[in-house]
């Protein structure tokens, strides 16, 4: 699931164990995007150029790597644990 880390959206994808590509757009959607990737190990980043900007190959290699990669493999099993304990 490719989110803008907005909180609503966050929290609709813990509670049904998808696995997250954190892409913010503004505000507190960043801060989110910090917690998710690095803190809960929830999603992995979109990584942008230097003018902000997301490359359609950088879309595809993070979406592969979701799906496919060990990375991906990680982030898959954390969404699937968060999700028996949102379910508590």
């Amino acid at each position: 699931f490719v989110t803008h880390c907005g909180w609503n959206s966050v929290l609709e994808a813990v509670r049904s164990g998808v696995p997250m590509v954190g892409w913010p757009l503004y505000a507190e959607q960043r801060l989110n995007k910090a917690v998710l990737t690095v803190d809960m190990k929830l999603a992995l980043p979109m990584d942008e150029s230097e003018d902000g900007l997301v490359t359609a190959m950088e879309v595809t290699r993070r979406l592969k790597q979701l799906m496919e990669g060990e990375e991906g493999k990680a982030v898959r099993e954390v969404a699937a644990t968060r999700k028996e304990e949102a379910a508590r």
